[in-house]
């Protein structure tokens, strides 16, 4: 059996010399057990002349007291004294640094400053993104103003004014003040090998910061493209060029799924703008881009929106057979991803090529199922067109028989009927009225009723 230690302890009760064992608690340090934190720590800046942070301090402080008291967060930084104490000395040390003479520390001074910005970042500290967001606003107001003096400070500063630029982006949207900040990120990674952490199609990995930074400032191009499209066509179509022009730059290859969604994109434009011909044009390049994709980096939704867009071209193009197929393609891809405004907008256009060759059966349930998916999406403006796309194609399936009707009438009043049906069918999708008229059974007993107020309700006699 193995010997047991003995151990022996010396017990000493005299207070002589137990305080010679005893440390001296610090000043400062007994202040911070005893005052309140916040405070304390502000009075410790401004006692070490430390102005610019002991503000900035401050101003969180009261932030956070109103969110905190608005029930907006739930944890206080007081809570962890851990990551507090750590951002507190970091920003002590970096406006330290910052004072010393010729700008010596200055880049010292932005490796602090990232370093606190890469600890709010991690998984952990996400409920402090608030914070996160107001540190890289005043950092990045110090990089303007004290980055060109220091070129030693250029690659933090380039990561700093990249995450602003994607919070910017992709939490405030504001796109334009982003490609500010993606354009200076750019000038001081341009010809420098520094790497990004990246994240594409739930895949991690590394890419140089030049090529993260150029596809992240076409994105928000193509954002704001998005956003001018509806009020100015030509602008954002610009948006569309300089977003392609950068990623061409950037390396094809590197690039080549943005490249696609750029060009899918500027397509989507075209036909919006009943450009068909040069919309198709490029809807034949993405094919072609397609090809060559590596698997690793498509995105189904890709196929979704060619092929969606290709079919209106196409139809509009009078090639009706091709069109077919990829609206029944974009139809499965739509149901496959789950996606009900693409497979809405696949049934609305169906419908258009159902009615053009003549099955209008068909092509009313097509218009019915556009009308529920955009409903179930609130797409209000597609909801009322799709809507009236189906009357009218109701309307132009009753009306010649109604005609019939009347030719043989020679009662003055039929007639009468029948421009007052037409005028109160006017403004039908305004009103949800007419759901009785496509759901009668007798669609011509129904229109040509002389008593249509009670059929369809007060509402169409109002307008």
């Amino acid at each position: 059996m193995p010997k047991k230690e003995k151990y022996h302890f010396d017990i000493t009760y005299d207070r002589k010399e137990l305080k010679k064992h005893i440390s001296a608690i610090a000043y400062r340090e007994a202040r911070r057990v005893t005052g309140p934190i916040y405070d304390v720590l502000i009075t410790e800046l401004l006692e070490d002349g430390l102005t610019y942070t002991a503000k900035h301090f401050q101003t969180e402080i009261n932030t956070e007291d109103e969110y905190f008291r608005e029930n907006v967060i739930r944890d206080r930084l007081m809570d962890q004294p851990t990551l507090l104490f750590d951002i507190y000395d970091k920003c002590r040390m970096a406006e330290k640094m910052a004072l010393l003479p010729n700008y010596e520390g200055l880049h010292h001074t932005f490796n602090l400053l990232h370093q606190v910005i890469l600890k709010l970042q991690t998984p952990q500290n996400l409920k402090y993104d608030w914070l996160l967001q107001d540190i890289l606003q005043i950092v990045t107001k110090i990089g303007e103003k004290l980055g060109p003096k220091s070129r030693l400070s250029d690659q933090p500063l380039c990561y700093i004014y990249f995450s602003y630029a994607k919070i910017l982006s992709d939490r405030f949207g504001k796109h334009k003040t982003s490609i500010k900040y993606y354009d200076m990120a750019m000038k001081l990674a341009v010809d420098r090998n520094w790497l990004a952490e990246v994240r594409y199609l739930k895949r991690e990995g590394y890419s140089k910061l030049t090529q993260e930074v150029a596809r992240m400032k076409a994105k928000s191009l193509l954002e704001l493209s998005r956003l001018t499209m509806s009020t100015d066509m030509d602008r954002a179509l610009s948006f569309n060029r300089k977003a392609l022009l950068i990623l061409s730059e950037g390396g094809r290859t590197a690039n080549q799924a943005d490249i696609i969604g750029t060009l899918l994109t500027s397509a989507e434009i075209y036909v919006e703008e009943k450009h068909y011909r040069l919309a198709n044009k490029i809807l034949e390049d993405v094919e072609n881009e397609l090809k060559f994709l590596a698997p690793s980096k498509y995105d189904p939704m890709m196929s979704l929106r060619l092929a969606l867009s290709k079919a209106i071209s196409l139809l509009n193009l009078s090639d009706e057979k091709q069109s077919m197929q990829y609206f029944l393609k974009a139809l499965v891809l739509s149901r496959q991803l789950g996606r009900k405004e693409h497979e809405a907008k696949a049934m609305l256009n169906l419908g258009k090529l159902q009615e053009l060759s003549n099955q209008k059966p068909w092509a009313k349930a097509s218009f019915k199922k556009a009308i529920q998916f955009y409903s179930a999406v609130g797409d209000i403006q597609n909801y009322r067109r799709s809507t009236y796309v189906l009357a009218d194609t109701m309307c132009h399936s009753l009306f010649p028989l109604i005609l019939d009707l009347i030719k043989g009438s020679r009662q003055f009043c039929h007639r009468y009927i029948l421009r007052r049906w037409k005028n109160q069918m006017q403004p039908f999708w305004f009103c949800g009225t007419m759901d009785k008229l496509y759901n009668s059974k007798d669609d011509l007993n129904c229109l040509v009723h002389e008593n249509i107020v009670s059929e369809v309700g007060t509402a169409l006699v109002e307008i």
